[in-house]
């Protein structure tokens, strides 16, 4: 018994937990950065995509427009399919 704790309570070994620790601990840190810079990018693109968005809604709002005085315009003409 005396000897597994002396084997656990060795410097040697305590300094490979601490080493491992450190290098896990800098691996998460790593990964949460890269994980940063992904959300930043996504947030890009979602404003990006948002005004795409809004870009086509106002063309086709003025396409509809168009549309609506094309329709009028029409209406207001004489059928030249009716008989006089």
């Amino acid at each position: 018994m005396e000897l597994d704790a002396a084997i656990l309570g060795s410097k040697v070994i305590q300094l490979g937990f601490a080493g491992l620790s450190i290098i896990l601990l800098s691996i998460i840190v790593w990964l949460i950065k890269r994980l940063l810079d992904v959300l930043d990018k996504n947030t890009c693109a979602f404003c990006a995509n948002t005004e795409a968005i809004n870009n086509n809604t106002k063309m086709i709002t003025e396409q509809k427009e168009i549309s609506i005085e094309m329709k009028d315009l029409l209406l207001s003409k004489p059928c030249i399919s009716e008989r006089r």
